[in-house]
């Protein structure tokens, strides 16, 4: 936790990690002084899951790769299925936690340019 500015009057606080914190203000004036307790809570915002985009990659083999932003703290999986209707959604890998917010790039290289396939990005990881 971090002050602005700890001295001033009126100042904001900055928070690194959600949890509960108990501030302290202690004020004096010499041979007097005053305390008080405050607890704080922070909750983190959450960001929705953003894909940054799919694309093909060339040469003589195509893989599809899959950017997508991974919030620090959070795991996914991806998953995937040869109908967006039907069957199940198989796991084509894990995304494990990461300690800072950063774009991903998964690749399928089992699906070609003409195949159906559908994905979806599941937060938390999935067994």
């Amino acid at each position: 936790m971090t002050f602005a500015n700890a001295n001033a009057l009126s100042t904001t606080a900055s928070f690194s990690t959600n949890g509960a914190y108990v501030l302290r203000l202690t004020a004096g004036d010499g041979p007097l002084s005053a305390s008080d307790d405050m607890t704080v809570t922070v909750n983190g915002q959450v960001q929705p899951l953003r894909i940054e985009s799919v694309a093909w990659s060339g040469g003589t083999s195509s893989v599809l790769h899959i950017r997508f932003t991974a919030v620090a703290g959070q795991s996914y999986s991806v998953q995937c299925r040869d109908s967006l209707g039907t069957g199940s959604w198989l796991k084509l890998t894990d995304v494990p936690s990461q300690p800072l917010t950063q774009t991903m790039d998964v690749s399928d290289s089992t699906v070609t340019n003409s195949a159906t396939r559908s994905y979806r990005i599941v937060t938390p990881q999935q067994p």
